[in-house]
């Protein structure tokens, strides 16, 4: 209260008064840049304590080389629903995603655009690698075959990166309380495509809450090569 820098924030009510205040210092001590300038919004206490604990991560790491940002990757409601609907040979991909890094050498902008993408899975009788997380439920007697569940992948695409003045290394981290997905690119020239470790079924957090948001929150940490 009265405070200026604490001005823009419209305060959670559904969390502790101590929390807010311990979420609000870690937010202006990373710092973190929110796109768009509109701000973020928050539907449950859960989601607000996910962004705190983000913020007192960076705020502890401090640092200075990366720049950092937070910002929303969309779909259309109705790009969901047709997803969904269309069955496991389907794909989709998110609006386009864009950050700005200045070149103090180059005194010039560069726009840093990506988008996520759901592409099908590798299939097999007996899948590997797969996170429990996103493993189907078991049907059938001990000793039976279980049903193969179609599983999609987690794909980052960068957009429109031969114009950029420089070579960035970017990290990739979700803000959500029901998931977690990660993912770092050594070089956004060369690396337009990066493929996540974490595959989904229809019925993963993710997808249940693109559902309700057809949005996916992400941290964005950018750095010039070589830094």
């Amino acid at each position: 209260r009265n405070d200026p820098n604490l001005e823009s924030l419209h305060l959670h009510a559904l969390i502790p008064l101590r929390a807010i205040a311990t979420y609000a210092c870690a937010l202006f001590a990373a710092p973190v840049e929110v796109v768009p300038c509109t701000g973020l919004r928050f539907r449950s206490a859960a989601e607000v304590q996910a962004a705190g604990v983000t913020w007192l991560e960076l705020a502890e790491a401090n640092d200075s080389r990366s720049r950092s940002f937070v910002l929303d990757v969309c779909w259309r409601a109705e790009t969901i629903a047709e997803f969904d609907a269309a069955g496991p040979h389907a794909s989709t991909r998110s609006t386009t995603g864009k950050v700005e890094y200045y070149n103090d050498e180059a005194r010039k902008w560069d726009d840093v655009k990506f988008r996520f993408m759901l592409l099908p899975a590798q299939q097999s009788s007996s899948p590997t690698g797969v996170p429990s997380s996103a493993r189907g439920p078991v049907v059938g007697e001990a000793g039976e075959d279980a049903p193969v569940l179609p599983l999609h992948q987690i794909v980052l695409q960068m957009v429109g990166a031969g114009s950029a003045s420089q070579v960035y290394m970017l990290s990739l981290h979700t803000i959500d309380p029901a998931y977690q997905v990660h993912l770092r690119v050594e070089n956004h020239q060369r690396v337009p495509i990066v493929e996540s470790h974490e595959l989904v079924h229809r019925w993963h957090p993710l997808m249940a809450a693109l559902r309700l948001h057809p949005a996916i929150r992400v941290l964005v940490r950018v750095k010039p090569d070589g830094w």
